[in-house]
């Protein structure tokens, strides 16, 4: 009786033990976007909210490559490969134009703050040869991507691609040439737009205003009754729109951007001629 308890007693521990080491294996494997990806849409704001940027995670090809968004304002929205490298995010943009490459690091939450640091290098000739020839299907504005779906062939050929880009920017030393921005995203809570009480910067308002003034003034169209139009139309955003609001319509496109106006009757209220 005492050896078959015994026995018993030593099967539940090795069972125990067995579980906890699936349990800890499960948790190694589920690593790769643990605390990074835990949200799909991150809106990110710089430290003195005038500069703002919105990431959407759009497809996980497997633990740690996934397909991405950054719209950086304007209508200007960038689909790019990315991956979990050393517990954070990492994206490239390469622009052939400018032979510039930028840098986007997505890091998990740290003391109840997500941190996105978007930097941009010049290229040197011979690492420009290295990007153009390492050309990805993505990098390139959302309604370019015929799909975001990726054979297995396909996917090998983007992480290798990705790799090479790695491998040129991790031999960059010194300050990016052309700056960086620390942004710092919201880390998933659902907050009421419509209970903020944080006002459009004055600064906006104005360049609202004086935008208006200056496309009248380039059509040879500046009066009195455009000068009034223009005010009703920045009056318009400061007394019906929060920052975040605001925000959110210097994101869109600019169809989206007349769809808005024409939605809101702006024109209509403010255009009397």
């Amino acid at each position: 009786m005492a050896n078959t308890l015994a026995n018993t007693s030593d099967v539940i521990s090795k069972m125990k033990k067995l579980y906890l080491y699936i349990f800890l294996f499960l948790m190694i494997c589920n690593s790769g976007f643990a605390g990074v990806l835990d949200q799909n849409k991150y809106i990110c704001k710089d430290e003195s909210n005038m500069g703002r940027t919105e990431i959407n995670i759009l497809k996980k090809y497997d633990d740690s490559y996934i397909l991405m968004s950054e719209n950086l304002g304007f209508g200007l929205v960038l689909v790019n490969f990315a991956s979990i490298v050393d517990d954070h995010l990492i994206n490239f943009s390469i622009d052939g134009s400018f032979e510039t490459v930028t840098t986007g690091h997505l890091y998990p939450p740290e003391n109840n703050k997500r941190k996105y640091v978007s930097s941009t290098f010049s290229l040197h000739p011979e690492e420009t040869s290295i990007m153009k020839s390492n050309i990805t299907r993505f990098n390139d504005a959302p309604n370019k991507i015929p799909t975001q779906n990726l054979t297995k062939d396909e996917l090998n050929s983007e992480i290798e691609i990705f790799k090479n880009i790695k491998n040129v920017v991790d031999q960059f030393s010194g300050e990016p040439s052309w700056g960086s921005t620390v942004y710092y995203c919201d880390i998933g809570e659902n907050t009421d737009k419509s209970q903020s009480s944080s006002k459009i910067p004055p600064g906006y308002i104005d360049i609202l205003r004086n935008g208006c003034i200056d496309r009248a003034k380039k059509n040879n169209n500046l009066n009195e009754v455009t000068l009034n139009y223009c005010e009703c139309y920045s009056n318009w955003f400061k007394n019906n729109l929060n920052e975040e609001e605001f925000g959110e319509f210097l994101y869109l496109s600019i169809e989206d951007k007349k769809k808005f106006i024409k939605k809101n009757k702006i024109n209509q209220k403010c255009y009397k001629p």
